[in-house]
């Protein structure tokens, strides 16, 4: 799973400036957004072999950066890097008050599609819609080759405004959900009518977020 996290990464890496490239040939904007916020919630139960209970992150400050390429008007394809820095909590069945185990780093990578209003105004709404994965990594403040860290499908959607201060510069703010996808499996059935693929979530754990940064257009 983690090679094919990282074949996928390098794969962006390389595809993303060709985009830019070609985006700047034919006019369209291409737009950076650092950005810092507020993410909260989080928590899915366990049932491991002996292990039973449930886990959380306490809520805590998130920030990241997003890249906007501009498809045509008002439709972009948004690339997100996000990290939230927390801790991670348990509590075991039977018990009512969470233990702390220890630091963890919750990284989030999405590319999905952004649709922004398409007014003359400077003030512009969006809707965003991302998937990706997500690296549950304890013990790290930055992106690791940890052997305990995790990776997890994972959607995201939202939406906010944006506010153009000039052609170059504007500010942005949003609310947006997070869905990791902690289990879940794919079922192939075959008959006499035929045949077909079943997807199923089993277990989900959705954080929220609020967040606002600046947006910078080249």
């Amino acid at each position: 799973m983690k090679v094919r996290m990282l074949v996928t990464l390098a794969g962006l890496a390389l595809v993303l400036p060709q985009a830019v490239d070609a985006q700047a040939r034919r006019g369209n904007k291409v737009e950076l957004s650092p950005m810092v916020g507020y993410q909260w919630g989080g928590g899915a139960a366990i049932r491991h072999e002996q292990t039973t209970g449930d886990l959380r992150f306490p809520s805590s400050i998130a920030y990241g950066l997003a890249a906007d390429f501009e498809v045509r008007r008002g439709v972009f394809v948004e690339a997100v890097v996000l990290a939230q820095p927390t801790t991670l909590e348990f509590r075991e069945a039977g018990n009512v008050e969470f233990t702390e185990v220890g630091d963890l780093t919750n990284w989030y990578f999405h590319i999905g599609g952004l649709y922004e209003a398409i007014n003359s105004g400077p003030t512009k709404p969006f809707a965003v819609i991302t998937l990706g994965a997500t690296q549950m990594n304890p013990g790290a403040t930055s992106l690791n080759s940890d052997p305990n860290s995790e990776w997890f499908f994972s959607f995201a959607f939202g939406g906010g405004v944006k506010h153009y201060v000039s052609e170059r510069v504007a500010l942005r703010a949003q609310v947006r959900a997070w869905v990791n996808v902690i289990s879940g499996g794919t079922g192939f059935w075959f008959g006499t009518g035929g045949g077909g693929v079943n997807t199923w979530i089993s277990e989900t754990l959705t954080q929220g977020e609020l967040s606002a940064g600046l947006v910078f257009v080249l």
